[in-house]
């Protein structure tokens, strides 16, 4: 995680109990702010003890959709997200909603499951592909493209390396991958 560094503001969309959002919290410091953003409210709730048993004053917890975010534009240097975007249906809505929260110069990182060729109809409408992080997968054209028509740049996406966790299923055409993504400074 070189790039969250001490003073940052890093927002981790669909934060969970906040396993990686307590990770950000140490790394931006008490002059900075990690905020978790998740829709259940026993994540918030299990996060908030997280934070607490950690006695991480830095953090906060917002509820809502990752499609729409209470929170002001340009706040974040740092959005993180692990395996979640591609939960949404409307993946191009979060991704807008991504940027308008990115300070200029700002960045994505996003720990996913790319698709590694189009994914078929029966993979894309089956609802326990979908809950499994499967059905949803972009491939790493769609997401160029979409990051692209946003207005992002420094587009990169790595396969096969999520932090610990690699895998590749070809027959579901699928496996771990990194997308980074920069707001332009302006």
């Amino acid at each position: 995680m070189d790039y969250i560094k001490q003073g940052m503001t890093v927002i981790d969309l669909g934060s969970g109990a906040g396993h990686d959002l307590m990770i950000a919290a140490e790394l931006v410091g008490s002059n900075g702010k990690a905020i978790g953003v998740d829709f259940t409210d026993d994540m918030i709730k299990e996060a908030r003890a997280n934070a607490q048993n950690n006695n991480f004053s830095n953090v906060t917890l917002v509820k809502a959709n990752i499609r729409e975010i209470p929170l002001p534009d340009n706040i974040a240097d740092v959005i993180i997200s692990n395996c979640v975007i591609n939960l949404a249906l409307d993946k191009t809505q979060v991704f807008n909603e991504v940027f308008r929260l990115l300070k200029p110069g700002g960045i994505m990182i996003d720990a996913d499951v790319i698709a590694t060729k189009p994914l078929s109809r029966e993979i894309k409408e089956n609802p326990s592909l979908w809950c499994g992080c499967i059905g949803g997968a972009l491939s790493k054209t769609e997401h160029e493209e979409i990051l692209n028509e946003i207005g992002f740049t420094d587009i990169f996406l790595k396969l096969g390396e999520k932090d610990d966790v690699l895998f590749k299923v070809p027959e579901l055409a699928i496996e771990s991958g990194i997308i980074f993504a920069k707001k332009p400074n302006k």
